[in-house]
């Protein structure tokens, strides 16, 4: 039993010392003997030993050394000591629209954990939130960098306008942390930078001229008109010509020429001509080129061509890329008209004078 006593006797003790050895001491700052006269004032200071975790309260009692009698009973409030908050620099901070950066605070002095530090912006020309987003507040964990950080962002607004600017400013908080200079900042968001002076004349005929020579490439790279043929077939009688017709679709801003080509189906290269390419002006939206079927007197069925379209430079060839030429023979002529045409024709061969309806009749019907 003695021993079980004698060891709750000294945890017990170890618990006070351990207790007062964390407790701040107080006393007073002189032992000297204080003057005050009377009607006047004077001040008796008191020394604060060890750290303050929290307030507490100094009782202090005055007595009268003749009569050895209690005169007066004070408290005095013991604040704990706290860290000072202040902003790394006074300086103005430039944000440009956009973008981002980090205006950062000064702890000064030991914190006893966690604070959290209130911020507030104050709208100058620059409005929240449309011109900028700003942190209300920042926790400081203490036991590393006497520095924290807030990130504000400068909102880009694609608005051609002039410099903006907002104040940062710090906050009392809840008696954890003490406000110090500089206690406030100045943000400016820039405004859009000026044009560019204007180039010296010759610079800048050059340069409408290039612009305008790099537009017209583009459109005619990026628009090119699309040929075809109007129609798929037509039928030439033989002694004749006839129009082949292209359409043109998409605007034509230079002279263009479309390449065509004539292959024989049954036809002999000899029975025909045509052309083999047309010129397209700007504004044209039809052009035709010309086939003649040739007279060859020959007793001979229906022949054909075929006739083709194919893309060239500054166009396209699409729609309608072939068309089927047909040459017929002559229709022969009335009954009385071959008789006649006979008679003319044997006097012709016999070197007989030919009256003129007998020259008109051979011209028409050789």
């Amino acid at each position: 039993m003695t021993a079980f006593l004698y060891l709750c006797i000294v945890l017990q003790l170890l618990h006070l010392t351990a207790a007062v050895a964390i407790a701040p001491s107080v006393s007073f700052e002189s032992s000297s003997t204080v003057s005050i006269p009377e009607g006047t004032t004077a001040e008796v200071c008191l020394t604060i030993t060890g750290t303050v975790s929290s307030s507490f309260a100094v009782s202090l009692v005055a007595t009268d050394d003749t009569a050895a009698l209690q005169l007066l009973h004070l408290t005095v409030a013991i604040a704990p000591i706290v860290p000072t908050v202040s902003f790394e620099s006074s300086s103005t901070v430039s944000i440009p629209e956009g973008t981002s950066a980090d205006v950062c605070l000064t702890i000064t002095g030991a914190a006893a954990g966690p604070i959290t530090i209130l911020l507030g912006a104050t709208d100058q020309s620059a409005i929240a939130p449309d011109d900028y987003t700003a942190p209300s507040s920042v926790t400081y964990i203490p036991g590393g960098s006497n520095i924290v950080c807030i990130s504000i962002t400068a909102v880009q607004d694609n608005v051609d306008e002039p410099s903006e600017n907002f104040t940062y400013t710090i906050l009392a908080g809840m008696g954890d942390y003490a406000i110090g200079a500089p206690s406030n900042i100045t943000i400016t968001i820039p405004g859009a930078p000026p044009p560019p002076p204007p180039c010296p004349c010759k610079d800048r005929i050059a340069t409408l001229a290039f612009l305008q020579l790099l537009h017209l490439t583009v459109a005619i790279v990026s628009t090119a008109p699309t040929v075809s043929f109007e129609s798929s077939s037509t039928v030439i009688t033989e002694g004749t010509s006839a129009e082949v017709c292209l359409t043109i679709t998409g605007t034509v801003f230079v002279p263009i020429t479309v390449t065509l080509t004539a292959t024989p189906g049954t036809a002999d290269a000899s029975d025909y001509t045509a052309s083999t390419a047309v010129i397209v002006n700007p504004g044209d939206s039809r052009v035709c080129a010309t086939v003649t079927a040739i007279q060859d007197n020959v007793d001979e069925p229906d022949e054909t061509i075929i006739y083709a379209v194919h893309s060239g430079s500054g166009y396209t060839a699409g729609g309608i890329m072939y068309h089927l030429l047909t040459i017929t023979p002559p229709p022969p002529c009335p009954c009385k008209d071959r008789i006649a045409t006979l008679a003319c024709k044997y006097m012709e061969n016999n070197g007989e004078y030919l009256p003129m309806p007998c020259r008109e009749l051979l011209e028409n019907n050789p």
